[in-house]
């Protein structure tokens, strides 16, 4: 397998065969190509016409790229927007994650107020035990209007989240 971008990098190809000499960016308009040092203009399509076998309607096709002129003429797909940044909390958590290898449930949004679970007042959880604290963010299934909702709780209910038994919180034997 072959790979051929165009200058931009938004046109890619994985091929075998090579790529037609007519294949363009839509974004850039260059050719694809294999390295920065053999981009070149790309050849103009050569159409031919064709009918649909089912309505005989004609049709253009490029010869080369076999792409339909309504195909190669549209305008190009407006880019995505990039994810969402994630939150400091959402930093915190992904560390700690990555720290030890584990969090306290199923859900990383999940934290029960502490002596309400074995999972959550593991010393791994105490940073995201005090980030709530500080911040005046509710644990999981408590309510109080004068904090901000738990993250979990702001995805979906709590009746929800209880739903999955690894969310659940565990008491301590």
């Amino acid at each position: 397998m072959q790979y051929y971008r165009c200058k931009c990098g938004k046109t890619k190809a994985w091929t075998s065969m090579g790529v037609p000499l007519c294949s363009s960016c839509k974004h850039c308009g260059s050719d694809l190509a294999q390295s920065p040092e053999s981009h070149g203009d790309p050849e103009p399509h050569e159409y031919v016409t064709k009918y649909d076998p089912d309505t005989g309607v004609p049709y253009e096709r490029c010869r080369l790229c076999l792409h339909k002129r309504s195909e190669i003429e549209a305008p190009p797909k407006p880019e995505s927007e990039p994810p969402p940044t994630p939150s400091e909390y959402e930093l915190l958590v992904r560390s700690i994650a990555d720290a030890s290898g584990t969090i306290p449930h199923c859900d990383m949004f999940i934290l029960h107020a502490p002596g309400m679970c074995e999972y959550c007042d593991a010393p791994s959880a105490e940073p995201l035990r005090v980030y709530r604290v500080q911040h005046g963010i509710n644990f999981t299934g408590e309510n109080d209007p004068t904090k901000k909702p738990c993250p979990a709780e702001q995805r979906r209910s709590k009746e929800h989240i209880d739903r999955w038994p690894g969310n659940r919180a565990k008491p301590k034997d």
